[in-house]
């Protein structure tokens, strides 16, 4: 469900992802197995952030009739005209007694200052309904057609993402690649497909780049951070396809379809 003042986009239409999944012979039972579940590679649930408990989302508060007075943020003309859109998170803090807003924090942020400063000032001036609520999570996209915020979307870790199409229980531990903060950030983006061996006792044991994302930063993060993965089941070769987006104020990453 999406509150909006414009024509709203996913975010990445495209292809169904692709990866296989290649058991090391002689599992030749096993293969048919996983060949079968291609598409399907699976992971169990990371435990949630710190603080993730009592911070809803914008559909769950929307259930809960607890959003009283919420005005719309406007598309600033100086982004509009520069062509900047966008897409994060607005972390946000309500006192429990008044029901009034605050802070707002942008984590991730859209990528531009002009579009966080417009977000964070009109969420200031939200209220809830007293005594329902102290934390809410708001996504929120700025397109050219319009501002959306869409309520039944939230931050998805990496593991989350590739569940419904690895399967469940295969990914025992799965850190996401973060690109290194004390790179200059800039804005960057990329797609790479990296191979994973995992040995018999689910650990992966090398990384392969077989597509480069176009950044050696990237790509040597995400080697570094794959090697450290640890799956329920082997031997195997996985091929995993990851983007990523980068600017001077935010890093994104997702499964690239």
């Amino acid at each position: 469900m999406l509150y909006s003042c414009g024509a709203f986009t996913p975010s990445f239409p495209g292809k169904p992802i692709r990866h296989l999944l290649r058991p090391i012979k002689p599992l030749a039972g096993l293969a048919l197995i996983l060949l079968a579940m291609a598409g399907k590679l699976i992971a169990a649930p990371e435990a949630p952030p710190a603080g993730a408990a009592d911070r809803i989302g914008l559909a769950e508060a929307t259930k809960r009739h607890a959003v009283l007075y919420a005005p719309h943020p406007t598309y600033p003309y100086d982004a509009r005209v520069r062509h900047q859109i966008g897409s994060g998170v607005a972390q946000v803090q309500v006192d429990e007694n008044t029901g009034l807003v605050q802070s707002v924090v942008m984590s991730p942020g859209t990528g531009s200052t002009i579009l966080d400063q417009e977000t964070i000032k009109t969420l200031l001036r939200w209220k809830v309904q007293p005594h329902t609520l102290t934390k809410l999570r708001v996504p929120i996209s700025y397109s050219l057609a319009g501002v959306s915020f869409t309520l039944d979307k939230r931050e998805q870790s990496l593991v989350e993402m590739l569940t419904p199409y690895l399967g469940s229980g295969t990914l025992r531990k799965a850190p996401a690649p973060t690109y290194p903060v004390p790179q200059s950030w800039g804005y960057k983006h990329g797609k790479g497909v990296y191979e994973l061996q995992v040995d018999p006792s689910g650990r992966v044991t090398d990384v392969k780049v077989l597509q480069s994302s176009g950044d050696a930063i990237f790509d040597k993060t995400v080697r570094k951070t794959l090697l450290k993965w640890q799956l329920t089941r082997g031997p195997l070769v996985v091929e995993i396809p990851l983007r990523f987006v980068l600017t001077p104020n935010s890093y994104r990453l997702d499964v690239a379809r």
